[in-house]
């Protein structure tokens, strides 16, 4: 197993996070056409990776913006009282510092780590959608998700998983990458 540095665990946690409210956004986008910039805004506050994958579950299954603008709006986003961990007390200081210059300092570690978790974030995100819209699906498709490090590609893939009419459609994308 490859050594983590703290400051890319950090970089790939933030990755995923950036990730996620992307591809929320984009699902949205490509499902209902351009939302409204408010639900983008309150997207971007959010620092839950698990609220943001209950974000996207309701941005896949909502029958409309208002309904999905709903669930954001009932969304509690309260702060969990629990004993940090070294990595997140960090995690915390540095974003108070990035607040305090008003710019986030990004080392290449961590712009690295940013990488790698946008890849790995986009991948799961890819085959949670399929899950989510055609049940259980070949293994052969998430093994296929998992080989793509590009993450141009991932984002294709992402438009097809919720734009195809079935796995097999979405297959013939996925053999195309």
């Amino acid at each position: 197993m490859p050594y983590i540095t703290t400051v890319e665990r950090i970089g790939i946690r933030k990755g995923a996070l950036l990730e996620n409210r992307d591809l929320i956004v984009e699902t949205l986008n490509e499902r209902f056409g351009e939302v409204p910039s408010s639900i983008s805004e309150a997207i971007v506050q959010i620092e839950d990776r698990r609220q943001l994958r209950t974000l996207y579950r309701q941005a896949i299954w909502s029958t409309s913006v208002e309904e999905f603008q709903q669930q954001l709006n009932g969304l509690e986003i309260a702060e969990v009282h629990r004993n940090i961990s070294d990595d997140e007390r960090l995690w915390q200081e540095i974003k108070q510092l990035e607040e305090e210059i008003n710019k986030p300092y990004i080392t290449s570690l961590e712009r690295i780590g940013i990488r790698k978790g946008a890849v790995k974030e986009n991948q799961e995100l890819v085959i949670e959608t399929l899950y989510e819209r055609f049940g259980d699906i070949p293994t052969y498709i998430p093994d296929g998700v998992l080989q793509i490090q590009d993450h141009g590609k991932l984002r294709s893939l992402h438009r097809h998983a919720i734009r195809s009419a079935s796995i097999n459609e979405f297959r013939q994308q996925l053999d195309r990458h």
